[in-house]
């Protein structure tokens, strides 16, 4: 596990794929705010899938929607009502920035990414209070987004090598 400080290491129990693509957005928010902003819309459809997983088929309370990309998931009825709407208005919230961030020539402001990133938090957290395996697990409730968390552009530049590094020591 790495033991850089993230705003999101409560997921790594039961989610660390959507950790280690919380940090990638977290590690970039800085030095790079586009990629800060298409990494937390990856890190949200993650998280859509599995909740989509894990509340569809027998028993479960979300249909499928007409089609299978992240706005059609977003907007299902039945996906709304589970997430309520403060936490749908987030993830919307993550939806476009991700999609700005991908589909605008325009310069992604850090604003951007840092607000993409709270967003997240806050979806994040609601899903590990909501669906963590254990107890123990669930975040705080008092737990905040901690802006000081983000990595400086140098702490970044470290942080991405580290991950290539580790990349680069697991293929074969």
């Amino acid at each position: 596990m790495n033991s850089t400080p993230s705003n999101f290491s409560f997921l790594q129990p039961d989610w660390p794929e959507l950790l280690a693509e919380a940090r990638r957005a977290e590690a970039a928010v800085l030095s790079d705010p586009r990629t800060a902003c298409f990494y937390a819309r990856r890190t949200l459809e993650l998280a859509v899938a599995w909740l989509f997983k894990a509340e569809s088929g027998r028993g479960g309370c979300l249909q499928m929607p007409y089609k299978a990309d992240l706005s059609a998931f977003l907007f299902e009825p039945s996906f709304q009502q589970l997430v309520g709407p403060a936490v749908h208005a987030k993830m919307d919230v993550l939806r476009r920035l991700g999609n700005h961030a991908v589909h605008q020539a325009r310069a992604v402001p850090v604003q951007d990414a840092q607000s993409a990133l709270r967003e997240l938090f806050h979806v994040a957290f609601w899903l590990a209070r909501h669906y963590a395996r254990k107890v123990s697990d669930r975040p705080d409730p008092a737990l905040q987004f901690r802006p000081e968390l983000l990595p400086r552009p140098a702490d970044a530049n470290a942080l991405a090598q580290a991950h290539n590094a580790s990349r680069a020591a697991q293929t074969p």
